[in-house]
């Protein structure tokens, strides 16, 4: 299991994987949790919320990488003068996105402690490995979209085998040996067309809208048309198998990339 994974809302593993260091990771934790405590301490006491976040606070944030990130999600925001203030809210949205940051706050606090005195050798192997983001290394075919588009936080193994009958079709036109059709059946279209941003494909592999809702096989017209063609029918064929394989994946990678893609992590990046 990769520690520090399930969290929707607190970029715990960017956390981690910055403040921790092979070879000294009870100590790195100790100083972690020192610098975190004072906001534990707001969130484990019935007492209002300061106003104003002591300086001491803040600097003891700013040396440790991401925890400053930490106090928007909770509640605090920055103004001009680099203070910290807690900000009412009355919107229902933000004041539970608040509390489940503040839960998240608190798991986090205890998970660092129990690891903290364990031995260090599942933590180290994880400090000292990249995990891939899911569908980022595609050139060509719209993976990472895609699987946004069509595929829920609690719901990732159905929502995948629900794309996956729709793409079924694709698969076979994709695999070279195969004949291509010239026109798609209707039934194809429509099935794509409930999976947001998988009709895009059918012009990746040559198939264009001929403007009565059927999509007619277009000829190639240069080199580098072909070759791109190619390319799109095997990255679908790479995606359509790691969709499968990530389907049944109980550590919850996947979970973990969908409920920080718009934030903690950057499509750009390519492991975290």
């Amino acid at each position: 299991m990769i520690p520090f994974l399930s969290y929707y809302i607190l970029p715990t593993q960017a956390i981690v994987r910055k403040n921790l260091h092979i070879g000294n990771v009870k100590e790195d934790i100790e100083t972690l949790l020192l610098a975190l405590s004072p906001i534990l301490y707001i969130f484990h006491q019935d007492i209002p919320k300061p106003h104003i976040l002591h300086p001491n606070i803040i600097q003891n944030l700013a040396i440790k990488p991401e925890t400053l990130k930490l106090l928007p999600l909770l509640g605090w925001s920055p103004n001009s003068v680099g203070e910290y203030c807690y900000c009412d809210t009355e919107s229902l949205h933000e004041i539970a996105h608040r509390q489940e940051a503040a839960r998240e706050f608190r798991k986090f606090y205890n998970e660092l402690a129990t690891v903290k005195n364990r031995q260090p050798n599942q933590l180290e192997h994880f400090l000292s490995i990249r995990i891939p983001v899911p569908f980022s290394s595609y050139s060509t075919l719209p993976a990472q979209s895609i699987v946004e588009a069509n595929v829920r936080i609690g719901h990732v193994k159905q929502d995948i085998e629900s794309l996956l009958r729709p793409l079924v079709p694709l698969l076979l036109i994709s695999k070279p040996e195969i004949p291509k059709p010239t026109f798609l059946h209707l039934s194809i279209i429509q099935k794509l067309a409930m999976k947001p941003e998988t009709l895009e494909l059918l012009e990746l592999f040559g198939y264009f809208p001929s403007g009565n809702g059927d999509y007619t096989l277009i000829d190639a017209k240069s080199k580098h048309e072909i070759t791109q063609r190619t390319e799109a029918a095997w990255e679908f064929r790479r995606f359509y198998d790691e969709l499968k394989k990530i389907k049944d994946d109980h550590v919850g990678v996947l979970e973990y990339y969908l409920s920080h893609s718009k934030s903690a992590i950057k499509a750009t990046e390519l492991c975290f």
